[in-house]
């Protein structure tokens, strides 16, 4: 499980704290082993499950993974290894796709609502004074969700939360 809060600790410190523990020499074989393939868990747990909130804004982070990658096949854990290099390269896949689809609703935008004022027709160009009362706060809502989606779209989903 994903243990560490952002708030008391940056990726990069859990990758390096997580490569010091998957490193550490134990003299029982065995408690080597399980220690690494828990430290293995957890890594592809993070990968799968926070690579957009972690890694996609982080090229240094990736390079850093990339090397824990390599030190896990150096190790003797050649088909882990493999496991997370794949994994890695379909996370970074499917954020590039995620990253240049739009979101915009697919049916588009909403018809705008009209406002209902009778106008006179002359010869004259008519200029008709509105009030904010005029307008359908349904039109309002929509317009100024339209606005808002520009500020709104750049903020990650765990920021929301912090």
């Amino acid at each position: 499980v994903y243990i560490c809060d952002r708030s008391f600790s940056t990726p990069h410190e859990l990758l390096d704290h997580l490569s010091l523990r998957f490193i550490h020499p134990y003299a029982d074989t065995s408690k080597r082993t399980h220690v690494r393939l828990r430290v293995f868990n957890v890594v592809k747990f993070w990968v799968t499950n926070h690579f957009q909130v972690d890694f996609s804004d982080d090229p240094g982070l990736i390079e850093k993974m990339q090397t824990f990658v390599c030190d896990l096949e150096t190790s003797g854990m050649k088909n882990p290894a493999q496991h997370l290099a794949k994994l890695l390269v379909r996370v970074q896949s499917e954020d590039v796709s995620k990253s240049t689809r739009s979101n915009q609703p697919s049916e588009g935008a909403p018809k705008p609502i009209l406002m209902r004022v009778k106008i006179k027709k002359e010869n004259t160009p008519v200029y008709v004074e509105t009030d904010l009362a005029d307008i359908e706060p349904e039109e309002i809502a929509g317009q100024l969700t339209t606005l808002d989606h520009s500020l709104f779209q750049p903020i990650k989903q765990w920021e929301f939360c912090a």
